[in-house]
């Protein structure tokens, strides 16, 4: 996934983009909801715009995975005081030139890379409401659960010390 957005991400900013937004491709979200995400981006209010279930709608997923959430959501914000409560979201937008400034490497787990590549360049960053939907198509590639845990937590310290 992370090697796709930043495809996706250098595409865009060939083509002159201002803004540039993503969401997973398994039809969690809704594209109705985009105007919602890039808002504060257009309005010069931020120049990245994170979702949040937390603050939107989602249907019911597991606990740990809704646990996780919190955790990591927790974690980051201890890190960076970044006040986001979904970390692990992907539907995002973020302002071109904030972009072009942010190292990315992360393949799989690059949710919580962005979101701290954003924190280092001083970008203002904003969370908004966002409809997540059980997985309507395909299966998930993530490892088990304690293995994706242990794999996210070391993507967002790997993040924040370089």
């Amino acid at each position: 996934g992370g090697m796709a957005v930043r495809v996706g991400y250098e595409i865009a900013l060939r083509l002159g983009a201002t803004v540039v937004a993503s969401m997973d491709a398994d039809g969690q979200h809704l594209p109705s909801e985009l105007s919602r995400v890039v808002g504060p981006i257009l309005r010069g209010e931020a120049d990245m715009v994170q979702g949040s279930r937390m603050l939107g709608e989602f249907e019911k997923e597991s606990r740990l995975r809704h646990l996780g959430v919190l955790f990591f959501s927790r974690l980051v914000f201890f890190m960076t005081r970044v006040p986001v409560t979904d970390v692990s979201n992907g539907y995002r937008a973020t302002r071109a030139e904030t972009l072009k400034k942010l190292v990315l490497s992360q393949d799989q787990f690059w949710t919580s890379e962005l979101l701290i590549e954003g924190w280092r360049q001083n970008a203002r960053i904003a969370e908004v409401p966002v409809t997540v939907r059980a997985r309507s198509a395909g299966a998930s590639k993530k490892p088990k659960p304690l293995r994706y845990g242990w794999n996210f937590t070391k993507a967002i310290f790997q993040t924040w010390l370089r």
